[in-house]
């Protein structure tokens, strides 16, 4: 069984449109794990399809994405948390589960 560590996103600091955020794939065996992904990362995963924004009709045929967002928002953190430590205020966790459908 092999592991695998995969650097995704661009990891610059300032914000870029069509850039995401820096991010770890681990993949060990058929296991694949995605650390530290960023807003833009979890978009661009369950985004159905990879025309460009401006094309009226779908022309890649992807079809609907095998991701969905899990929970549906960012989970954020809590007045308590926020009090004991102020850096907090800017954490999010967000989430994605893989779903049936095929990509």
């Amino acid at each position: 069984m092999t592991t695998t560590v995969t650097i995704t996103g661009t990891g610059v600091p300032h914000l870029s449109p069509g850039r995401a955020g820096p991010g770890v794939l681990v993949r060990h065996g058929d296991v694949a794990l995605q650390f530290d992904a960023g807003r833009a990362t979890a978009l661009r995963l369950t985004r159905p399809c990879t025309c460009p924004p401006g094309l009226p009709v779908c022309v890649c045929g992807h079809g609907s994405s095998p991701f969905v967002r899990h929970p549906a928002k960012a989970i954020t953190p809590g007045e308590e948390e926020r009090q004991r430590n102020p850096r907090s205020r800017s954490a999010r966790l967000r989430g994605l589960k893989r779903t049936n459908r095929d990509a």
